[in-house]
């Protein structure tokens, strides 16, 4: 399950690399463009980007930062079927069951979610819905994880 938490730094974290378009030599073709889908070492390919799972644990703002220094940016869920995608990958026996970090954070001044790198409103809306937006408390920090506890549905 996706959920939204306000304090695990515990947590480990998810990088997303976006995938790699590069033009043709071919200037006949109809399609002057060849999708070339390479990831960089250390990152898995799953589906058409690239990702890289984190063995630090580590807060989500130094995530944020770790991605950026890898030319990287926190995983973004854009639909049901790459979320359906890292979930089983996440679920394989032969991960250690972690809690991953996504790049969603809370707009204060719009009282709704966002995604941090391009900074606009989640689209996918496939998140718990455990937080009640009431309490001061739990709206103190926001960021999204991806949780084994819950099977990352």
């Amino acid at each position: 399950m996706l959920q939204i938490t306000k304090n695990p730094v515990y947590v480990l974290i998810l990088f997303l690399f976006s995938c790699i378009v590069s033009s043709s030599e071919d200037a006949v073709s109809l399609n002057p463009f060849k999708q070339s889908y390479v990831c960089p070492p250390k990152f898995i390919r799953q589906g058409h980007r690239c990702y890289f799972f984190s063995k630090e644990a580590i807060t989500w703002s130094e995530a944020l930062f770790q991605c950026r220094e890898m030319h990287s940016n926190l995983a973004i869920i854009q639909n049901r079927n790459q979320d359906k995608l890292i979930r089983s990958f996440l679920s394989k026996k032969t991960l250690d069951p972690l809690e991953r970090w996504l790049g969603g954070v809370y707009d204060w001044g719009k009282m709704a979610w966002k995604w941090a790198a391009p900074g606009k409103p989640l689209a996918y809306n496939g998140f718990s819905k455990e937080v009640n937006p009431q309490d001061p408390e739990t709206l103190r920090w926001h960021c999204i994880i991806m949780d084994p506890t819950q099977q990352y549905l």
